[in-house]
């Protein structure tokens, strides 16, 4: 099946145009050019921009679409789509929201959005050190068990315990000093304590790339209280429409939601929804920014933030993360995470220089506020709104010196039709939602749908249940017409098949005159009638209806035969009878 939205990779328009017409507007703006040739340029750079975003936009699906086995909605998705959406970000809902964080110096043209670098708390997991531990000694422990020493290799499985369980000064202890009586200090870090004993058991690859090293660093990361992240908080259309990673990923699961393009949910209509409206940020992060389908196809954390320009109120939603297992988002995690935090501040930061004001916030948990602050969703949005749920941990900031009273405003927006590109709260409107029944006139996938003719000749669709009920195959050519417009034919193995109306007649076959069923050419039987012309039969009446003659061995009606005798072998039989009887008496007078 092809995904019709490679049509719109061939745009030549790359990232760095685009920044660069901004940069222009920037210098233009500085150096006090003319309000008209300000526009002038404003206008170049949006029409670069759009230009960039449909095809951004388009790479980003079809990666996505290529990252999972074929799902017939995510094939719905047509050009128009795209095209329809990508004007809006540019030169509609989203503009405003661009033009406040365009004020900060990182903004990125490429992402639509700012990169910027923060620090979080990390939870060591214990199950994680524990494969970790195991996968780096375990070439010593096998060896060693291969080699009979089974005392040191029980003695090292027992040191490797110490850097997972909750035991760092009983036998584990003991067993690691037996092995590595140096590795051990007092203040050492437990990173450092675990690459002794390694060197201590000869396991240790310093080389460049080894898969040792890479492990190793990995078992850092799981120690470390905290962990640095790169985040991206955008507003372009590919990193809402790719909000989530598809389910079923043939690369490996990752964080999914109700929102991933092929969920069962019909929340994944708010990726447009929230794409089209003036409020919505998303922040996520991923292991390579830099690179397309990292950022759009294997997010590892993504979180929802509202803010109208100039209103100093920002919302929080939940957040998703691999490995979340809480709830039923499939990565929606369960109340305040450590992340979440980091991430606020750094938005909170953000927007304070892009509004001009010192960064000092107040935050509290929005469900159950006493402040009257009320964010509501937008009339024809089809999204999930995960603000509404105290389980989700939404957050409330307010810029201390902020010039509004503002105390809320509509999330989210209606989407569109990812087939037409016209204005719907669903993934497709009625009009195309697939196609209707030609029989029972429900709506229908036309991928599911069943071409069948009418009596007309023309081709309708009908869906499964009505083609099986009233609709057949025609042997000869295959297409499926009305069953009570077919006929019943014999074919030419002695089947009963059904013919459409003009194979019917097209000569191979013909209608047999005693019952009226059409018989193949091939297994017609040449019979005689009560006159004792010859006509053509289907087998099963000439074996119902007629006997075949003993003398000349044809068939004639049961009705007509005398003796397993038709009337003229009867006849000549009792000529022949007479002829001898008169020979007989002859020759006796002669006598």
């Amino acid at each position: 099946m092809r995904f019709k939205l490679r049509d719109l990779l061939n745009i030549d328009v790359c990232g760095c145009a685009v920044s660069m017409a901004s940069d222009e507007v920037k210098a233009a703006i500085a150096s006090g050019e003319s309000v008209e040739k300000i526009e002038k340029l404003i206008a170049e750079r949006d029409r670069l921009k759009y230009e960039f975003v449909k095809k951004e936009t388009a790479e980003a699906l079809v990666e996505y679409y290529e990252a999972t086995d074929e799902y017939e909605d995510i094939n719905c998705i047509e050009p128009i789509f795209v095209e329809r959406m990508a004007h809006d970000s540019v030169y509609d809902r989203k503009k405003p929201l661009r033009e406040l964080l365009r004020k900060h110096g990182d903004f990125n043209e490429i992402v639509d959005g700012i990169v910027v670098n923060g620090r979080v708390d990390h939870e060591p997991n214990r199950d994680v050190i524990d494969i970790l531990v195991n996968d780096l000694i375990n070439p010593a422990f096998y060896s060693l068990q291969s080699n009979g020493d089974y005392d040191r290799a029980a003695t090292i499985a027992m040191a490797s315990r110490y850097f997972y369980l909750d035991d760092y000064h009983g036998e584990y202890l003991t067993a690691l000093n037996r092995i590595a009586p140096h590795a051990y200090h007092e203040g050492r870090k437990i990173t450092k304590i675990f690459h002794k004993f390694a060197e201590a058991i000869g396991v240790v690859n310093n080389a460049k790339g080894s898969e040792w090293n890479r492990k190793y660093a990995l078992l850092c990361d799981e120690y470390a209280e905290k962990s640095d992240i790169t985040v991206c908080f955008s507003i372009g259309l590919p990193a809402f429409m790719t909000m989530s990673n598809p389910y079923d990923d043939l690369r490996g699961p990752a964080m999914v939601s109700c929102h991933s393009l092929n969920s069962e949910h019909s929340y994944k209509a708010g990726c447009a929804g929230y794409a089209r409206d003036g409020v919505t940020i998303i922040a996520y992060t991923c292991k390579d920014i830099s690179n397309q389908n990292s950022r759009y196809t294997r997010k590892t954390m993504r979180q929802l933030f509202e803010y109208r320009p100039g209103s100093g109120l920002l919302l929080q939603s939940r957040l998703y993360k691999c490995g979340a297992t809480a709830g039923e988002a499939y990565g929606g995690t369960i109340g305040k995470q450590p992340e979440s935090k980091v991430l606020r501040e750094l938005l909170e930061k953000i927007i304070s220089e892009c509004e001009g004001k010192p960064n000092l916030w107040r935050s509290f948990p929005y469900c159950g506020n006493d402040e009257g602050i009320n964010f509501y969703d937008a009339n024809g949005f089809g999204g999930y709104s995960d603000y509404d749920y105290s389980k989700n941990a939404p957050m409330v900031a307010i810029l201390k010196e902020r010039d509004s009273d503002c105390t809320g405003f509509p999330i989210g927006a209606q989407g569109r039709c990812w087939t037409c590109g016209d204005l719907d709260n669903t993934i497709q409107c009625y009009d195309c939602q697939g196609a209707p029944c030609a029989y029972c006139g429900d709506r229908y996938n036309e991928g599911s749908m069943y071409e069948v003719y009418d009596e007309d000749g023309c081709e309708r669709l009908v869906c499964g249940d009505c083609y099986s009920r009233y609709y057949s195959e025609c042997t000869c050519c295959g297409q499926a017409h009305e069953t009570s417009y077919m006929h019943e034919a014999i074919d030419s193995w002695g089947d009963i098949v059904m013919l459409c109306e003009d194979c019917s007649e097209n000569g191979e076959y013909h209608e047999c005159p005693d019952c009226g069923r059409l018989v193949h050419i091939d297994d017609e039987c040449c019979v005689h009638d009560d006159c004792g012309d010859e006509m053509w039969v289907c087998p099963d009446c000439r074996d119902s209806n007629y006997t075949m003659c003993d003398d000349c061995h044809e068939y004639y009606p049961d009705s007509e035969m005398e003796d397993k005798l038709c009337p003229d072998c009867c006849a000549a039989r009792e000529e022949n009878e007479n002829s001898e009887d008169t020979e007989d008496k002859n020759e006796e007078a002669i006598a």
